[in-house]
């Protein structure tokens, strides 16, 4: 339970700074701003303090709010892919810090969804008979229900935060997703991968970077494998794919990155343009 506070109050405060860092101007204020509220909540996730968790979430989404910021609009990148390279600055070569340098606004899917996959997952195998057991079906559900309590009443308290992106429910996501894969794709990030991909193109997210590790076959059969098929059906979708291998080039990664923070900027413009007509 602890963990679980932890895991939910970080993520809500992981999409305030991501969102607020392009705009900052005074340069670091809203990391400063991250980390207060980090140590802060710490210490009431150790005591399973909700309700004091939830106060100062507000308090937090108050004090984002009230950094002075420039209003131009940022373009929008999404960041994605295995687990440990996606939300790991070191293992990832700091991709977010370099975006966010270029002025782009990074949007990173939530840790929780990691562990809510499980839920899902559980039922899907039990209506394929792929598992046959009761206990853990109605313990599964009854964990899934307690979480999605405690998640709806974080998400409304991150409403009023000026950015504000809304979290799509795994669930929510399962029927688009199976369009593109079987839900029986459950190794490594499986079918949550291109779920999250979908996730950010409903949000408005087209421009996506896919962070693979070296040698994991799963994430790179689930997401390049998938490329082709998501595409076609979603024709927005700008994906790149970057291997986070020991001997990749760190010149070769940032030039690629450097043509999506173009088209990034570009399709952005283009819509200003189609708005303003």
């Amino acid at each position: 339970k602890r963990l679980a506070f932890g895991v939910v109050f970080s993520d809500a405060l992981a999409r305030m700074a991501l969102a607020t860092m392009p705009h900052e101007i005074r340069a670091g204020a809203s990391m400063v701003l991250q980390q207060k509220y980090i140590a802060e909540m710490g210490g009431l996730a150790g005591k399973e303090d909700f309700r004091g968790l939830l106060r100062l979430l507000r308090d937090a989404v108050r004090d984002f709010n009230a950094l002075p910021v420039d209003e131009a609009p940022a373009p929008v990148v999404g960041v994605l892919g295995e687990i440990f390279v996606k939300h790991n600055a070191f293992s990832n070569n700091n991709i977010v810090e370099w975006l966010v340098s270029q002025g782009v606004e990074v949007v990173v899917p939530p840790l929780l969804s990691f562990f809510e996959q499980r839920f899902v997952n559980e039922e899907f195998d039990q209506r394929a008979c792929l598992k046959r057991s009761f206990r853990d079906l109605v313990m599964t559900r009854l964990v899934d229900h307690y979480v999605r309590l405690y998640r709806i009443r974080v998400e409304w308290a991150m409403k009023d935060f000026r950015y504000y992106r809304r979290h799509y429910d795994l669930r929510e996501l399962t029927e688009e997703t199976s369009r593109a894969t079987s839900l029986a794709n459950q190794a490594g990030e499986g079918w949550l991968l291109p779920a999250e991909m979908i996730a950010m193109l409903k949000g408005g997210v087209a421009n996506i970077v896919c962070l693979q590790p070296f040698g994991c076959l799963a994430n790179h059969i689930i997401g390049k494998g998938l490329e082709k098929k998501l595409k076609s059906l979603y024709k927005r979708l700008n994906i790149l794919f970057l291997d986070m291998d020991p001997g990749t080039s760190e010149v070769n990664i940032l030039n690629r990155l450097h043509f999506l923070v173009i088209s990034a900027r570009e399709g952005m413009q283009a819509e200003r343009v189609l708005e303003r007509r």
